[in-house]
């Protein structure tokens, strides 16, 4: 942003097929917080894709994320913190998107494109 200080937009579809995500399993961690929890990708415990618990009112059958797009819990197979974030959203298919609008994706010297989609604006 304009103060220098880094922040993404989208799920790093690169990074997590890097990491060896898939929808089967917890994601791997992609980055720290400014507060210093873990911030994973999309899927929590057992590969559950992580949504804001709103998404299921009345009722939060699942775990799922809370207004700041954490978690809070207990997860001794995935690391050793209380609390963790994840980013929520389809994991990208690595094919480029004639809608999204990069025109260099994947042509002559332009970046390899990574997202096949726009982010859903109803996630948060």
């Amino acid at each position: 942003d304009d103060t220098g200080m880094y922040h993404y937009n989208m799920l790093p579809s690169c990074l997590l097929a890097q990491l060896h995500a898939t929808d089967s399993a917890h994601s791997p961690q992609v980055g720290w917080s400014m507060d210093g929890f873990p911030i994973y990708g999309p899927r929590g415990p057992a590969g559950v894709a992580m949504v804001p618990c709103t998404h299921y009112e009345p009722f939060n059958p699942k775990p799922c994320l809370d207004q700041c797009g954490g978690f809070q819990g207990a997860l001794p197979d995935v690391d050793d913190f209380l609390y963790r974030y994840y980013l929520p959203g389809n994991l990208g298919n690595l094919e480029c998107s004639a809608t999204v609008g990069n025109t260099t994706c994947g042509t002559g010297t332009g970046a390899p494109c990574c997202v096949s989609e726009l982010p859903n604006e109803n996630l948060f």
